[in-house]
This record gives structure tokens, sequence and C-alpha cells, in this order.
């Protein structure tokens, strides 16, 4: 079988851009993220907490069958609250605890029965999942 001079020259011009390719990434410096790459990855994380965000007012919404108005006020109520463990947060947190215990005795109180029963059971299961962490959590440290 023969081959026609274009395919050879054709793949050693592949061959040699190949091995330019290389010896020019090898040769590169690493590049250290710009300042505006930085800005730019950050302005994205905080693109991706509001949506993540705006995810749990939905599902909490949908799971407690909210009205426009108690999302309203769910949001409001998280908002104060944020700004206050936030404030606390390094000084205390049994403080902190205190916070968020008043937060979710601030939504029960927007809630009617069967929203609050529902509120109850999640936040039971929440409660519960804390507690297995943190038994996982000691378990792992006395080893």
């Amino acid at each position: 079988m023969t081959t026609t001079p274009f395919f050879k020259l054709l793949f050693i011009g592949i061959f040699a851009f190949a091995a330019a390719a290389v010896q020019a990434q090898e040769a590169a410096p690493a590049k250290v993220p710009a300042k505006s790459e930085k800005q730019a990855q950050r302005a994205a994380k905080k693109e991706q907490v509001a949506a993540k965000k705006e995810q749990h007012y939905q599902k909490q919404a949908d799971e407690l069958g909210l009205s426009e108005d108690q999302q309203a006020q769910f949001r409001k109520i998280d908002a104060e609250y944020q700004e206050k463990i936030k404030a606390v947060r390094k000084d205390n947190q049994a403080e902190v605890e205190q916070l968020k215990a008043q937060r979710q005795q601030a939504k029960r109180a927007v809630l009617n029965a069967e929203q609050a029963a529902k509120f109850d059971q999640k936040q039971a299961k929440k409660a519960e999942l804390k507690e297995k962490k943190a038994e996982k959590k000691a378990a792992k440290k006395q080893r």
C-alpha cells in the first residue's frame, strides 16, 4: 500500500503541531488566577448560594403550603435573625442557639395548625440528623 505525498505531509504537520503544543505547555509558567478571575469565582459562588437559598424557600413553601404573605414573613424573619446571629456568633455560641430557637418560634407563629404540625415534624427530623452527626463526630474523635 502506498501513501500519497499529501498524507505524508499532513501526518508530519500534525505531529509537528502536537509536539510544539506540548512543548509550549511545558515551558509556560503556571498561571496564577488574576484578581478579576477571583472576583468572578466569588460572584459565581454568591450566585450559587442565592440559588440554593431560593430553592430552600421554595421547598419550604411547597412542603408547608405557605401563602405569599407567609413566605414574605419567613424571609423577613430569616433576614432579621441572620443579622442578629452574625453579630453574636463570634462572641457566644449559646446566644446563637437561643436566637435560632427564637427564629423557629417566630416562624411557627406565622403558621396555621396544620402547617405548624408539618413544621414541627421537619424540625424534629432536622434535630435528629444533627444529633446523629454529632455522635459520629464524637466517635471519630475517640479513635
